[in-house]
């Protein structure tokens, strides 16, 4: 399905901030910024396992859906997710890591994107700590577009973490809004190991 909004000028013509949708961001004291460009209840779980990564550490930046439905419709696709906020600090970034949420209820990570040394640090851990994880079939979702927002940092090169829908989840007692500062075991063993591979 394709997106309703082309780009955030489209979307913020539409919709309010802060009503519909709502942007949040913070420095941090690295050049590692973890974002969930489809957080809230565009992508439900994405934003609290980013915002976990990045800790009091890392820059962090999600742009959220809050609308009691239709949320799907806040999506931009990662080429053209243009938000300025989200953007500058992306730009002002060395190293980038973008949390997705995909379909399927097998619990597996697909990893993406254009920096190769990470992928792999961040693949090591989490096989090591017992996550499934795998390439996405679809190439759309692998990451690997240069205009893809965790490509566009300083080094032209990111990751992407797709989490499944099964895997999500299990990370909290549910992925309704109102249940998800409730997480699992599972959601700290996976930041965990992602937080060990993200070294700035």
């Amino acid at each position: 399905m394709s997106d309703k909004y082309m780009n955030y000028e489209e979307l913020r013509n539409s919709e309010k901030l802060n009503n519909d949708y709502r942007i949040s961001w913070r420095k941090g004291e690295t050049n590692s910024v973890v974002i969930a460009p489809h957080g809230g209840n565009i992508e439900p779980g994405t934003t609290e396992i980013a915002d976990a990564i990045a800790g009091k550490i890392h820059p962090f930046y999600t742009f959220e859906g809050i609308k009691p439905t239709t949320n799907s419709e806040l999506h931009i696709t990662s080429t053209s997710f243009d938000e300025p906020q989200g953007i500058k600090l992306v730009k002002e970034s060395t190293n980038v890591l973008a949390l997705h949420g995909c379909t399927g209820g097998d619990e597996i990570v697909y990893i993406g994107g254009l920096d190769t040394a990470l992928k792999r640090r961040i693949q090591n851990n989490l096989v090591q700590s017992g996550f499934k994880t795998g390439e996405h079939d679809n190439p759309e979702l692998q990451g690997i577009n240069p205009y893809n927002i965790c490509n566009r940092g300083k080094k032209g090169q990111g990751v992407q973490l797709e989490l499944s829908t099964g895997l999500r989840r299990k990370m909290f007692h549910s992925l309704r809004a109102k249940d998800r500062d409730k997480k699992t075991d599972l959601f700290e063993k996976f930041v965990l190991a992602v937080k060990k591979a993200f070294i700035d």
